[in-house]
Order: C-alpha cells, then structure tokens, then sequence
C-alpha cells in the first residue's frame, strides 16, 4: 500500500470510528428518548410532529443549496471563497424562516390541525440557526475531523433529550417534541463553531458562489426531488389522520435505522475520501465494494433480525398501544435493507462532479415513487407501505447500475460481494423464527422483554458464529480498519483467524506478548 492511500484509509477508518461512536451515543440517547417519551406522548402528537416536518425538512434542502458538499469536494478552496457562501446561507436561513411560518396557516388548514400553526412557528427558529453551522460542519468534514462533529452531536443529542423528557413529565405533550429539536439544533450549532475555530470575512464574491453553483444546484435539486420521494407517502398518510401517520412515521424511523446509523456514519466519511481519489476508478472500485460490505454486514441482520423480533419489540420499547406499528416493520425493513446500500450511491455521483446525472435520476425514480403512493393510498397506510416495498425492488437494478458506469463497476460484482452476508443474514433469520414459534408453541416465556432478550441474543450468536467461521474476508476488513485507528490486538486477532492461528493468537494476548 502506498503512503497517500495509507493515509487515506487512515483518515477514513478514523472518520469511521468517531462517526460510529457519536451516532451509536445518540442512538442510545433516541432508544431511551423513544421509550420514555412514547408512553407519555400520544401518537397523536407524534403525527402533529410529523406533519410540520415534512414541511421543515423540505425547506432545510434549500439551506444551503447544496454549498456545503462544495466545499468538501473542491480540490481548492480560499477564505472569500467559504464566507461569501456562510453569507449567502444566512439570508437563505433567515428567508426560509419566514417562508415556514407563512406556510404555517394554510398547511393547518389543509390537514385540519390547528396545533400546526404555533408548532410550525416555533420551529422556523431552527432556520436562523442551523444555517449558521453549515460553513464550520463542511470545514470538519473537509478536513475529516469527525471526531469533533461526533463529539458536538452527542453533546446536543444528550441535552435534547434532557429538556424533552423535563418538558413531557410536566405535561407539554407535543412541546416536548418540538423543545427537544430546537435544543438538539442550538447546541450543536454552538459547539461546531468551537470545533471549528473559523470566522467568516466580512465579504462576499458573487463570482465565487458562482464556481461552485453548477455543482451544488444540481445537488440541491436532487435533494428536492428526493424529498418529494420520501416524504409524499407521509403527505398522504397525513390525510388519514394524525394518529395513522404517528403510526407510520415510528415504522418509518425504525425503518431508516441502518441508514442513519450504519450507511450514513460511513458515507459522511465516503465523500471527503472518494473526492480524493475521484479520478482513480480502480482504487474507487475497489474502496466502494469495501466498503459496502462492512455496511451489509450490520444493517442486513439489523433489518431482517427487527423484521423478525417486530411484535416483542414494539411491545417492549414502544407499549402495547403502538402494536399497529408491527405490520408496517414487517413491510418496511427489507426496504431498509435495499436503502442500506442503494443511499451510498450519491457519494459516486457527488464524488464524480456528476450532480446533473443525479438529479435527472431522482426525477425519474420520484415519478414512480409518487404513482405508487398514490395507487397503495387505496389500500390505507398498509397499502402505502406496500406500494413503496415494491418501487425500491423495481428501481434497484437501475438505481445502481447508472452511477456504477461513472466507476466501470457492475451490478452483479456488488452482489457477488454481498450475496455471503445476506445467506448468513437468512440463516440467523431462520434459528431466530424458529425459536420464537417454540415460545409462541409451549409458552416457554411470556413476557415479550424476555423474548426479545433471547431472540437478539440468539440471532447475535448464530450470525456472529457464522461470520466467524464464513467470511474471514470481512473480518481482514475490519482489521485493516482497526489496525489503521491503532486497535491492533483486535487486528492481530482478525487477521490470525484468517490464517488459521486463533488458539495461538489468543495465548499470546494473555502472556502480553506482541
């Protein structure tokens, strides 16, 4: 391996593992968010939440235009450069501020919620602030200094949660929800400033924004089209009330689980590396399959094994009366499984300079997208959920085989790397169904908390044995990963276990020996 490609696993595995630590905090700060809040806040009122999102988030794409990608992917950039666009995200922050709390009457007004109009206000404020942070995040991820952002996320995440709770125990129901949000954005904007260590000049350079328009509007308008995506089934589900879309929206969240924990942590560190070697195709290639496998390897079992244990789970974290949640988990977590790998194609997309190809993707995929809600909205929230199943299974092939032509990779070279892990996801699958239909059959256990317990516990011994003894290519991966971060006994033992030497290796370890 030569110097620079040393260098860049080095920073990635490193970026990897900060983004791990920080999103596995913060998903434990949202399982005990989740579990607290859903047995003081009525679904209801996670529906009103979810109602004001879909608007919050639309207008979130438009923060910044895509300005922040630009700046991680130039090879070059210059301090008029990087304050004239914080200048152009401020107005644009303070702009959709306002555009939201106009929005505010007419959104309550089409779904006959008047609590949307005070939600919706309140939470414009989050445009003023969060539009601050764009510049000094982008400046982090440059610079692949995740640890920093990690550790401002975290911090944010933790305090939301604090304020959230305090809120719901004195009876704010919906509020709780919204003061979190606004928390969690206030905090981690302040901290990214700290990390950072930047001050805008006070200049601005139309002739710089320019450079960087081509690139970032086309992202910017694939973001649209891909909001219109995820979220037109949400809009629809709206129209059949408050506590059905409270339903959706949790199955949704758990749904988007691997994406916002395995997929995501991984491609935040995907883009500054792949820009790196953006006209190298054989190293992109090989970086890509990589690093597609190591995601499988977690959400495939994460997805299928939630799929399998959906009912003790949402009984334990969630209360009985959610159980309308469990046919919606068994529709929507192989679609998890499918988002997994198919979200990490952007970085390709965006590493290549190619934004224009994406976003003519994104309006093709959305049409279907949207036809298909429309049609499954028949059939209720079930039918939605359906409907979207069904549009990934049609456009994966075309979804990757597209941004697979910019790096010369083919489709059946990724499912050649990833076929192993789904076959020992299948069998973990299996053990684990076995295995509650005998609780179900002799009544071994009756409270769902013990059931999950032993089913995940199973299912992570089976897949993990499995592994184990199946794929010692994945497990030279992840030693080459710990080796880079300086976890090298845990690299010693991986790599031994391709070699065949794990009973020495693990004499050694005790002796303290090297």
């Amino acid at each position: 391996m030569d110097t620079d490609s040393g260098s860049l696993r080095h920073k990635a595995a490193a970026g990897t593992l900060w983004s791990g630590l920080s999103v596995a905090g913060r998903q434990l700060v949202s399982i005990v968010s989740t579990t607290v809040l859903a047995r003081m806040v009525p679904p209801s009122a996670y529906g009103v939440v979810g109602l004001a999102t879909l608007f919050t988030n639309f207008l979130m794409i438009f923060r910044d235009i895509g300005t922040g990608s630009a700046i991680i992917q130039r090879r070059e950039i210059s301090q008029e450069l990087v304050s004239s666009l914080w200048w152009m995200n401020m107005l644009l922050g303070a702009i959709l501020a306002g555009v939201l709390g106009i929005l505010a009457w007419p959104a309550a007004a089409f779904y006959r919620e008047p609590q949307l109009v005070p939600v919706m206000l309140v939470l414009s404020g989050s445009f003023l602030v969060s539009s601050v942070s764009i510049v000094p995040a982008s400046l982090l991820s440059r610079r692949m200094d995740f640890r920093s952002i990690g550790a401002a996320e975290l911090a944010a995440a933790s305090l939301s949660l604090v304020v959230a709770v305090t809120v719901a125990l004195k009876g704010g129901g919906v509020w709780s929800l919204v003061a979190g949000s606004l928390v969690n954005a206030i905090v981690s904007t302040v901290l990214l400033w700290w990390f950072a260590r930047w001050l805008p000049s006070f200049i601005f350079s139309w002739r710089e924004v320019r450079s960087v328009m081509n690139y970032s509007l086309n992202l910017s308008g694939f973001s649209v089209i891909n909001y219109f995506a995820r979220s037109v089934d949400s809009m629809i589900v709206g129209k059949l009330g408050t506590a059905q879309l409270g339903y959706y929206q949790m199955a949704y969240n758990l749904m988007l689980f691997p994406l916002q924990n395995v997929s995501q942590v991984v491609t935040r560190v995907l883009h500054p590396a792949f820009s790196s070697i953006q006209d190298d195709n054989e190293r992109f290639r090989s970086a890509y399959l990589r690093v597609t496998l190591i995601i499988a390897s977690v959400s495939f079992p994460m997805m299928l094994g939630l799929m399998v244990v959906a009912e003790p789970f949402v009984r334990t974290v969630l209360g009985a009366r959610w159980l309308s949640v469990v046919p919606l988990l068994w529709i929507l977590c192989p679609v998890g499984l499918i988002q997994s790998i198919v979200t990490t194609i952007g970085q390709i997309y965006t590493a290549k300079g190619e934004t224009g190809l994406m976003f003519l993707w994104g309006i093709g995929a959305t049409t279907i997208f949207v036809l298909s809600f429309l049609v499954g909205a028949l059939w209720g929230v079930q039918g939605v959920a359906i409907a979207y199943a069904m549009a990934n299974v049609l456009l994966l092939y075309p979804a990757l085989a597209i941004p697979f032509r910019l790096i010369g990779l083919r489709v059946r070279d990724l499912a050649r790397s990833l076929a192993p892990v789904l076959l020992i996801t299948l069998s973990m699958m299996a053990v684990t169904s076995a295995w509650l239909a005998v609780c179900s059959r002799f009544g071994i256990f009756h409270h769902p908390a013990v059931v999950l317990a032993t089913s995940v516990a199973i299912g992570v011994f089976v897949y993990g044995t499995l592994v184990w003894a199946l794929l010692p290519d994945l497990l030279s991966e992840v030693a080459q990963s710990a080796r880079a971060v300086g976890a090298v006994r845990v690299a010693n033992l991986l790599e031994a276990r391709r070699r065949g030497r794990v009973a020495g290796l693990w004499r050694s370890a005790a002796t303290g020996e090297k």
